[in-house]
């Protein structure tokens, strides 16, 4: 369920930044980041000794790949020489970070 959730999200993020919302986007990867922390100390907690590494590391791996996605979705520097700033959906870094979240879903099960 946390990885269909992850998914979700990442999607979501990227259809908004893609409609040129990328505060959204960023909060909602936001949001979803701290519920996975917040539910990563619970599950791990009442996880079988045997399962708690392997979760561990599912959860690490979703919380960087929000990371991750929430740091792509900053809005780029000021361009040289005062030219204007491409919208945040048109920057090649956005553009690229909505590419990895869309293989990132795919990982974690959309």
């Amino acid at each position: 369920m946390q990885r269909s959730e992850t998914a979700a999200a990442l999607t979501e993020a990227n259809d908004l930044f893609a409609t040129g919302r990328a505060d959204e986007a960023r909060r909602k990867l936001s949001e979803r980041l701290d519920s996975v922390k917040r539910q990563r100390d619970l599950t791990v907690a009442r996880a079988p000794a045997a399962a708690k590494p392997k979760l561990e590391k599912d959860l690490e791996e979703q919380s960087a790949a929000l990371g991750q996605a929430n740091t792509g979705f900053e809005a780029a520097p000021p361009a040289p020489g005062g030219a204007a700033r491409p919208s945040p959906a048109e920057d090649r870094k956005g553009k690229s970070q909505v590419k990895q979240n869309s293989v990132k879903a795919l990982d974690f099960g959309m």
